[in-house]
């Protein structure tokens, strides 16, 4: 098959960029490119590395050297682009080697389609000819030839006649937060600016993509109980691809939860929302186990009440494990009968009044959440 390629500079679009056949040896790239061939993953047989060259050997059997792909230490290397399948949606090719031998890559598409021009695959007009690979290597600029206009395609619309990038970067992967809740990594586009922002959207930090699209954003303070981040990369002329989500550890113990005077036929008390809250006697045999509701209240029934003088311990477990300290309470026989927690309690839709039911006769008591 006939394999054609885009080759641009690094701060442009090689999807942009005039497709060329390479019908043998390869391409020598002058300075840190992006090229992007017309195979897809399935098409590749190997990827090695030799000195600065990258060699990459087909299924069919076929052999393109990407001369000067790597740039020397300490310097941005080439990035390689594949086209796959029908609808030849752009995918990145992940290449982290500083050895010589075979390399391991690892495969991102990208939101971008129809990167190649198939109609013209077979000798239209739309490709540069056989001129470009004479004697086996096409030698290649950074910036490609723009076939149709006969001019080089570092002009843009302004001074060097290339169109504003006005494409999304792909979504972040691999996004996961740091065991220790101190920094949020994954993969993003290369140059792109990564930004990370908590569930109420304010921002975290933010970080550049590396060459290899690597990224880590320090968290300072830690995140360490729970809470969810979202995750988003921008270029340069403001587009922005979609959120991705991650969830920090949850290393923070519940508080130490309450629990109430009782006489020993009903326990109650607050824990955090959702814990499992334990009673045990002073020995630490179980007396029970409940689950605080929505708004961290708990209560619980023995089947026989609990004798005066006896001692109850309540500690409060959250879903990551994490358990609080213990509270106590003392049963005293003669304390009242603790009325039953109020239920279906919620705040009319323009906020005027509290609903809700509870024992008959009861008093009821709303008070912010500052105790007032």
């Amino acid at each position: 098959m006939t394999i054609f390629a885009k080759v641009s500079e690094q701060s442009a679009r090689v999807e942009n960029a005039a497709q060329q056949p390479v019908t043998g040896g390869g391409i020598t790239l002058s300075e840190p490119s992006n090229v992007l061939l017309s195979l897809s993953p399935d098409d590749i047989d190997g990827i090695v590395r030799d000195g600065s060259n990258l060699v990459i050997t087909t299924a069919d059997g076929q052999t393109i050297t990407l001369a000067d792909f790597f740039a020397p230490s300490g310097e941005p290397s080439s990035q390689l682009f594949l086209a796959e399948g029908e609808d030849q949606q752009l995918v990145w090719v992940d290449i982290s080697s500083s050895a010589n031998g075979a390399i391991e890559a690892t495969y991102l598409p990208q939101s971008e389609y129809g990167v190649f021009d198939l109609a013209t695959q077979d000798g239209g007009e739309g490709y540069l000819g056989a001129a470009l690979i004479a004697g086996g290597i096409a030698s290649v600029g950074a910036i490609a030839i723009d076939s149709n206009s006969g001019s080089s395609s570092d002009d843009d619309d302004d001074d060097n006649g290339t169109p504003p990038e006005d494409d999304a970067p792909a979504t972040p992967t691999e996004v996961n937060v740091a065991d220790d809740g101190s920094a949020v990594t994954g993969s993003a586009e290369p140059g792109t600016t990564v930004t990370v922002t908590d569930g109420d959207g304010n921002e975290l930090g933010s970080v550049e993509a590396g060459e290899d699209g690597s990224f880590e954003v320090p968290l300072d303070p830690p995140l360490t109980n729970g809470e969810d981040v979202d995750v988003v990369a921008s270029d340069g002329d403001g587009n922005q691809s979609e959120s991705v989500s991650a969830t920090a550890p949850d290393t923070t113990a519940p508080e130490t939860p309450t629990i109430s005077d009782s006489n020993g036929e009903q326990l109650q008390g607050t824990a955090e929302a959702g814990s499992t809250v334990t009673l045990t006697d002073a020995n630490g045999d179980p007396i029970g186990e409940t689950t605080a509701d929505d708004d961290g209240n708990w209560s619980f029934t023995p089947e026989e009440a609990l004798a005066d003088g006896s001692e109850v311990n309540a500690v409060a477990t959250d879903a990551a494990g994490n358990a609080s300290e213990p509270a106590s309470t003392t049963i005293d026989a003669d304390a009242p009968t603790l009325p039953a927690l109020p239920e279906d309690v919620s705040v009319a839709d323009d906020g005027s009044a509290v609903t809700g039911s509870a024992e008959p006769g009861t008093t009821v008591t709303v008070t912010d959440g500052d105790g007032n």
